[in-house]
């Protein structure tokens, strides 16, 4: 053989390796391998059609074809539940359920801002007061100081609203200085009937210029139920009301769990679990950077 006349192309693919050699002038052979162990020469003219074969027979013992991977594709059925789909047929439902709640929109937000500052305190007593929304002030007496388990304040928008739980000292770092100092926190729980359990704190040295960082809000959302088929509808929601979407026999009791400046959360029970879904605030706001403790499932 005149190795001058030899010349060699391979292609790779998921059949595996596919050779053609050109031994001599008339001396044509195509050499097929499958990447299984089996090889064979074959005359040039049945090239092809021993090719198509190997093929077809790859697909049928081996399942060796074009390999989509993991890709999935979601569709979302008419029984509420989101399904995914993949290649070979397979379904498998979703944790996310009641897809009625995609016609539930964000329409709103009134926000009331208040801020408790840390006031003086002596001999284990507080005497803090607040700032509310429109510039609203509100203190507690010197005559009357707060010892741990009392009540605040005697009157005004947040009249009884907290509850005095002590005081905590710990090192912080002052990012200004780049030193660490330690500075004490009066810490109080909100007892709003809707809000009761989360506990609230505000160090003993708190510059103006960082009074928004323990600033809160009591929030009104108005949300806006569009179905598809229907009329649409907008109400107004504060942070723990109960709620059943307008004409939708299936629809659960939902609870407006939580509103910030970022989104709104609502809750639900179905089938044993609570299930959460967020919507989105438009404008969002930031959030305080005061610690927010959860002692009680709000």
């Amino acid at each position: 053989m005149d190795e001058g006349f030899r010349k060699e192309v391979t292609k790779t693919g998921c059949f595996g390796r596919e050779k053609r050699e050109r031994l001599g002038a008339g001396d044509a052979y195509c050499i097929v391998s499958t990447g299984l162990g089996g090889v064979s020469d074959i005359p040039d003219c049945m090239s092809r059609l021993c090719f198509l074969c190997v093929c077809i027979w790859s697909f049928v013992v081996v399942g060796c074809g074009p390999s989509v991977g993991d890709a999935v594709m979601e569709e979302k059925p008419s029984g509420g539940a989101k399904r995914q789909v993949d290649e070979r047929g397979s379904q498998r439902v979703r944790v996310e359920k009641r897809v009625d709640l995609d016609d539930l929109k964000f329409e709103g937000l009134e926000s009331r801002r208040w801020v408790v500052l840390f006031g003086f305190e002596f001999q284990g007593k507080w005497v803090p007061k607040a700032e509310y929304q429109g510039g609203v002030k509100q203190r507690v007496s010197f005559q009357e100081p707060l010892s741990p388990g009392d009540l605040f304040f005697t009157d005004g928008p947040l009249k009884l609203r907290f509850k005095f739980l002590g005081f905590e000292e710990r090192p912080v770092e002052n990012p200004r200085l780049g030193v660490v100092e330690v500075l004490k926190f009066a810490r109080f729980e909100d007892m709003d009937p809707k809000k009761r359990g989360r506990v609230y704190e505000v160090p003993n040295r708190l510059p103006r210029a960082r009074l928004d960082e323990y600033a809160h809000h009591d929030e009104e959302v108005t949300l806006r139920w569009e179905p598809e088929r229907g009329v649409a509808k907008s109400f107004a929601l504060s942070e723990g009301d109960w709620f059943r979407l307008p004409g939708v026999a299936s629809s659960p009791a939902y609870r407006l769990k939580k509103v910030t400046g970022r989104s709104v959360s609502v809750e639900w029970l179905e089938e044993g679990k609570t299930h959460v879904r967020l919507i989105q605030v438009e404008h969002p706001r930031a959030e305080p950077a005061a610690t927010i403790r959860e002692l009680i499932g709000d």
